[in-house]
């Protein structure tokens, strides 16, 4: 009997425990119930957190004050008096959540095949041409065997502001270990009033914010003057998008 108590707490306990993620110092990322979400738990504040820049380890932080005009987040931790405001790009995990280290791989000729056989953009011919590409190669679902995610970004040169809207081009996607290819984001630039912007996808971090061993991903979508974030999730056999800034958090299709 209690054997059977602890056991239901501890189930209790996990599925409303509250995580969080902290991302360039002042958007706060609350993950409960199963679901990402904007912080809504005032006791996000009292959480210790582990702190890197890119796969910089920078050591564990409590979160000291937030200011309330700029959303701002002050870490400091037991070793110091001070506060720090970390420059970007900064990411604060709750302890419980994994992060996982990852490292770039070189985006080859036969990627850039495999990228021309799924874009949509006939104005690229050469690998020359793209503005930007990443890869990250990795055992993403822990099945013993490894995915591929790609972000490749085309930006096209010129005076003529229609011209580039036309022409810019950015694409995401992630090929399991069958080889079957997942078209996660496919953009092209768009209006803001008399402003372009032209979404540009950038791998940010990998997490598993549950310990399922299926790892999540955080992913950077920079719009020139500013950075929006979205977060993927594994399941049904492919990567989802499950949050998003630039839609007001919890993304539902």
């Amino acid at each position: 009997l209690a054997l059977l108590i602890v056991t239901i707490l501890l189930i209790v306990t996990e599925k409303n425990k509250t995580s969080y993620i902290v991302l360039d110092n002042n958007l706060v990322i609350e993950f409960k119930d199963g679901k990402f979400s904007y912080v809504m738990d005032e006791n996000y504040d009292s959480s210790i957190y582990r702190v890197f820049n890119q796969n910089t380890y920078l050591g564990n932080y409590n979160i000291h004050t937030v200011d309330s005009e700029t959303g701002d987040v002050y870490f400091t931790n037991s070793s110091s008096i001070d506060m720090f405001v970390f420059e970007e790009p900064l990411m604060a995990l709750s302890t419980d959540i994994n992060f996982i280290e990852f490292a770039f791989s070189e985006f080859t000729d036969s990627d850039f095949e495999m990228f021309l056989d799924i874009s949509n953009n006939s104005d690229i011919s050469k690998k020359e041409d793209l503005y930007d590409t990443s890869k990250v190669v990795m055992d993403f679902d822990n099945d013993g065997m490894n995915e591929t995610f790609y972000t490749v970004t085309y930006e096209y040169t010129s005076e003529d502001a229609v011209e580039i809207s036309e022409k810019n081009y950015s694409i995401m996607y992630y090929v399991d270990d069958d080889n079957y290819i997942n078209v996660l984001a496919e953009s092209s630039p768009y209006y803001e009033g008399d402003s372009i912007i032209f979404p540009n996808y950038m791998i940010r971090s990998i997490i598993d914010v549950n310990n399922d061993k299926k790892y999540e991903l955080i992913v950077m979508n920079r719009k020139y003057d500013k950075t929006e974030y979205e977060i993927y999730e594994y399941k049904n056999n492919g990567y989802e998008l499950v949050f998003a800034t630039d839609m007001g958090g919890i993304y539902e299709e």
